[in-house]
């Protein structure tokens, strides 16, 4: 009996030890940030842009596909600099079997020139799905094939961290909101992709989405 006790101590000791070792690469593991509100993108001139619809049928519209992503909200805090801004956090994880090329380029002249291969513009904004207009526009980045270091391969069931910025205008929109100035919304993601054309620009629609599956409520004051 006493051997046994003795060997059940030493592998406690052992598991504990193990416990604690994986905990630490777990704590230094800590997701990636993309702050995009400390680093903004430039989204550089205006592009005439030409969409294609990829074959589907206004009378029998497919449903919009999903980003094999998944987006949770972390927090949205008012700026501390700029007056009817939100900032927004939010934790993105691939849900996907293969590793998911986000796009972390701030250069949208350098990314979407008509020259380059594989052109993306990832959007990251806020949508109010109770409202009349439920979508409001955050930032971008960008990604091209033939730009380095513009995009970020998350892993499957790797995760990161995007930190960005919302205008949201207390009195330009028909708010519907509750009597305190209170509006529901959830974090949105959306991929346009760039066709491969150096003669113009094509943006092949729908594009993929993603939205958190939970919500805040933010104030419009």
């Amino acid at each position: 009996m006493r051997r046994v006790s003795k060997t059940r101590i030493v592998w406690t000791r052992v598991l504990a030890l193990a416990a604690i070792l994986s905990g630490g690469t777990l704590l230094a593991q800590e997701p990636p940030l993309i702050d995009l509100v400390s680093e903004p993108a430039r989204a550089g001139q205006q592009r005439p842009v030409t969409f294609t619809f990829g074959g589907v049928a206004f009378h029998n519209p497919k449903p919009i596909p999903e980003l094999p992503l998944q987006v949770l909200l972390e927090s949205i805090a008012p700026s501390k600099e700029i007056p009817n801004v939100k900032v927004v956090q939010v934790l993105i994880k691939n849900i996907g079997t293969e590793p998911y090329p986000l796009p972390v380029g701030r250069d949208g002249d350098a990314a979407l020139r008509p020259a380059n291969r594989g052109r993306h513009e990832f959007w990251f904004g806020l949508k109010a799905p109770r409202e009349r207009q439920p979508y409001l526009p955050g930032k971008q980045t960008y990604s091209s094939a033939d730009l380095p270091g513009s995009v970020m391969l998350i892993p499957p069931n790797g995760t990161v961290r995007v930190r960005y910025s919302v205008y949201v205008n207390p009195s330009g929109r028909d708010w519907k909101g509750d009597d305190q100035g209170h509006v529901v919304v959830k974090a949105s993601c959306e991929d346009l992709s760039y066709d491969d054309s150096p003669s113009k620009y094509v943006v092949h629609t729908p594009n993929p989405k993603a939205v958190s599956g939970n919500e805040m409520t933010i104030s419009l004051k």
